[in-house]
């Protein structure tokens, strides 16, 4: 009985390894029953005696991710201070990551298409992590804190630790303690060299955007811009466009000739406001992390009062094809922010970081302020000061920021 269990279990950890391999390369949707079970040598029956349905083999995948990221927050909960809960979770973290690409460790789900799974018992385990991480960011001996502020600086973490699972797949294992610190220190201290109060350069960006063609057009862009950031690519089909927006699929087509054309134009309007916010920011009489300042809060504070909303940049459920051109769309605004950081290492405003890793948390910073203007799982709604609550720790770090 024993040996029937062990084998029993061997098999079910090896499909929920092919599945994971699939949803973080295909997204959630593009993960089928049939595709594990090639991948397995198997019969499509054998994994179903193990999984019944594909959404439960799913949920058992990002059921072990929660579990996994819930034992690194309870590893760093009864350390004594901010800082050392904040350093050992960092540690603990990237030392996992290290283990699971040299394959001594299980891999976990990357949880971009999360919400797909709709709001159940995965989405409950969610939230209860995130609950946990916030408890772990509560300052050290101080009062109870602003919920807002708590709310905002914990999705900021734990949006940069889901994104580093993505950027850490351009860095060799051998590499990722150092890569730990430098995350670290931009978590704990942020980018700027000193503390400043916080009041960003307005930027005339919304005067800039230009409206789709037509007014229909626009509102099926932006229908499709809420659901791609609500459920990723796949979740932006044209079943469910019409849905949200009460028309037939002949209007759709009316004004639409294709749908990927569509997505595509969504990914496009949101690169061309974040360029032209940084083109506005190169006009101002300042030093780079105030053009820096200037650029996200302006986009952050445009998608918290919903006003020609950016897109929640999804990439493992986009065509090979399509997610190439977007790439090339976004990187001059990389390529913009790096030379930015750059340039305030040689002023004096930006202190001495990692730039490819501090670009990374500031492109991760822009991308999870979709899904925190989303805003329905959060435990309390925002204040009109989420957005310097959100972006302060960026600048001046958790330590600096946990009780303002």
């Amino acid at each position: 009985m024993k040996a029937h269990s062990q084998k029993y279990q061997a098999k079910r950890e090896d499909i929920l390894q092919a599945a994971t391999r699939i949803i973080n390369n295909s997204g959630l949707k593009g993960m089928l029953i049939s595709d594990v079970a090639a991948r397995l040598n198997l019969a499509p029956t054998s994994v179903a005696y193990y999984f019944k349905t594909k959404e439960k083999l799913a949920a058992a995948c990002y059921m072990r991710a929660i579990e996994t990221y819930m034992e690194l927050i309870s590893s760093a909960a009864a350390l004594p201070t901010l800082e050392k809960r904040l350093s050992h979770l960092v540690q603990a973290f990237f030392h996992t990551m290290q283990r699971i690409e040299e394959g001594e460790a299980k891999p976990i789900v990357v949880f971009e298409d999360l919400r797909a799974l709709g709001e159940g018992d995965v989405f409950k385990a969610y939230v209860s992590m995130f609950l946990a991480l916030r408890n772990l960011l509560v300052p050290d001996s101080s009062p109870a804190p602003d919920k807002t502020r708590i709310n905002a600086q914990t999705h900021w973490v734990l949006m940069n630790f889901l994104f580093a699972q993505v950027w850490l797949q351009a860095y060799h294992p051998s590499n990722f303690g150092r890569a730990a610190v430098n995350f670290e220190g931009v978590l704990l201290n942020g980018i700027g060299k000193q503390r400043r109060k916080w009041a960003p350069h307005p930027l005339p960006v919304e005067s800039l955007i230009a409206p789709a063609e037509t007014q229909q057009r626009e509102i099926f862009l932006r229908a499709a811009t809420r659901l791609i950031s609500l459920n990723g690519y796949r979740g932006a089909s044209v079943e469910n466009i019409v849905a949200e927006l009460d028309v037939t699929r002949g209007a759709f087509y009316h004004h639409i000739d294709f749908k990927d054309d569509l997505i595509e134009t969504c990914y496009a309007r949101s690169c061309d406001t974040i360029r032209l916010a940084q083109e506005a920011a190169q006009q101002l009489t300042a030093d780079s992390r105030a053009r820096l300042e200037a650029i996200v809060a302006n986009l952050v504070q445009r998608q918290f009062v919903g006003e020609n909303q950016m897109l929640r940049i999804v990439f493992i459920s986009v065509p090979e094809a399509m997610k190439r051109r977007i790439e090339l769309m976004n990187r001059p605004n990389e390529t913009h922010f790096l030379s930015l950081l750059s340039d305030g290492l040689a002023d004096g405003s930006v202190r001495s970081v990692d730039v490819l890793i501090a670009a990374n948390m500031l492109s991760c910073t822009l991308n999870a302020c979709v899904e925190l203007s989303l805003g329905n799982w959060l435990p309390s709604p925002l204040s009109d000061r989420a957005s310097e609550h959100y972006l302060r720790p960026l600048f001046e770090g958790l330590l600096h920021c946990s009780s303002d």
